[in-house]
């Protein structure tokens, strides 16, 4: 039935009840994995798909098409945009653009293997995954261009989950937290960067479409940098120093910048996170916390409100009803290659920085993180028509897993069999009523890195531009743990 046929009330009143519906499923998985290691994230993300094909499609009456109606689903698509400009805006914030300039030793050596040879083995197996599993069906049909985009499926990282794990945990005390951060962090920037040059050649028509594609994208980025930065730098700057300044000013100019970039790369025929992630990456970072320090916070609420319906429609999407064996296999070497591929190659790079093999392991458990980042790639690759619904299964799933794991994985090396569980995700608590935090910045914490490795290789480098870090008083109160010797 077209959109049309249903009164303004109609619909006003469904959407409001799959909001409800999904806000309510979120909080139960949130309730339901309190005591299993993994971040508030996973659970959001597990109760969108579970109100999909994939768990509520196996019940009678066909459920997901009754709770969410053909008919609403653009309204719901409206909001989980939304919802990604806003996510977008506060990781490209959070990455510390001069810290970066002047990273070195083990941090860019782990970055750049943990991008480089993931993303070599997704471009491999991305020819025996053409006939196993129905790679595409779309108009993005070259084989190089499907191999492009598998490869930088492969080598993402889910930096905002990874700092979730590390700072809402006893983990917080490791030494590879800071260098973790940041080899995470720069592989965000390449993964994203990769991944808006994929889809301008998925957009094309011919060379020059490509070229003039990228030229168009190029130029935002430095009328955002050399235009943008400065005005709002300006505005700010001399509001401040007439003691005019007030934070809905900032959040007003800060949201405006959000939503003109995303305009500006839809517009492009690139998805608007794009210029979300650029927008955020290009603002003044110090002049914003100095006037708002709490407006990245708000956006970050904001974001977290809406990106539910994001992953119910990632798991309406979704189906495994007619996988068949070729399908299942490809999913399971899909999840064993990626992991392998991006855990064995950090520990290599890090065993060569001279790190101990318990911290090397480490760091490859954390790099492999995937989650929220990992489904935002996969929605663009299947809007460009890269990816068919068969293969957008078989990757969710590797994001899936390869997240969940992350959690069991560290405890189990960390952690002595002989203690009691104490990591939890209530640890938390106590620290959260005293410190304010959305994302942790990327140069955070790697002096801790260097104080706990001594003189192995991790080279010390300015974390401008950075919040301050967490009180004395709240890392006091976090839970200890004993690493294994």
């Amino acid at each position: 039935m077209h959109l049309l046929a249903h009164s303004p009330d109609w619909v006003i009143a469904h959407v409001l009840l799959e909001l409800a519906l999904v806000t309510a499923s979120c909080g139960l998985g949130r309730f339901l994995l309190r005591n299993r290691n993994q971040p508030p994230v996973i659970a959001e993300i597990l109760a969108g798909l579970a109100l999909g094909p994939c768990v509520l499609g196996y019940l009678p009456g066909n459920l997901p098409a009754r709770l969410f109606p053909v008919d609403t689903r653009p309204f719901l698509m409206v909001l989980a945009n939304v919802g990604l400009v806003l996510f977008m805006f506060v990781v490209g914030f959070e990455i510390d653009l001069p810290a970066l300039r002047q990273m070195r030793g083990s941090a860019a050596s782990v970055a750049a293997a943990s991008v480089l040879v993931p993303f070599a083995v997704g471009m491999l197996i991305t020819w025996w995954l053409r006939p196993t599993a129905a790679v595409t069906s779309g108009p993005a049909s070259d084989l190089l261009v499907q191999a492009l985009f598998i490869g930088v499926a492969f080598s993402a990282t889910a930096f905002p989950v990874l700092a979730r794990i590390l700072d809402d945990t006893a983990l917080k005390r490791l030494r590879i937290r800071g260098l973790a951060l940041s080899a995470a962090a720069a592989g965000d920037v390449v993964s994203w960067t990769m991944l808006a040059a994929v889809v301008a050649v998925t957009r094309r028509s011919g060379g020059t479409s490509t070229f003039l594609l990228l030229l168009e994208f190029a130029s935002l980025l430095l009328a955002l940098r050399y235009l943008a930065r400065p005005m709002m730098t300006a505005m700010l700057t001399s509001g401040e120093k007439t003691g005019r300044t007030e934070s809905h000013l900032t959040m007003s100019v800060v949201l405006i910048g959000i939503f003109l970039s995303s305009s500006a790369t839809a517009g492009m025929h690139l998805h608007p996170i794009f210029g979300a992630f650029a927008f955020g990456f290009a603002c003044p970072r110090e002049i914003v916390h100095r006037t708002a320090p709490d407006v990245i916070g708000r956006i970050s609420d904001a974001s977290k409100i809406l990106m539910p319906v994001f992953f119910v429609l990632t798991g309406l999407s979704m189906s495994v009803r007619d996988f068949g064996a070729h399908d299942v296999l490809a999913t399971l070497v899909v999840i064993v290659a990626a992991s392998s591929a991006k855990v064995l190659s950090v520990y290599a790079t890090a065993r060569a920085c001279s790190l101990p093999p318990q911290d090397s392991w480490g760091l490859g458990f954390l790099m492999n993180t995937r989650g929220l980042t990992e489904l935002v790639i996969l929605d663009v690759g299947r809007a460009a028509g890269v990816l068919s619904g068969h293969m957008f299964t078989v990757l969710a799933v590797m994001a899936i897993v390869t997240t969940l794991i992350t959690g069991p994985l560290m405890e189990r090396l960390y952690f002595s069999s002989r203690q009691p569980r104490r990591w939890s995700w209530r640890s938390r608590r106590r620290a959260s009523s005293k410190v304010e935090s959305t994302t942790a910045p990327v140069a955070m914490g790697l002096s801790e890195a260097n104080a706990g490795l001594g003189n192995r290789s991790i080279a010390a480098w300015p974390a401008a531009g950075s919040r301050p870090s967490r009180s004395p008083q709240a890392d006091s109160e976090s839970v200890n743990y004993e690493p294994r010797t």
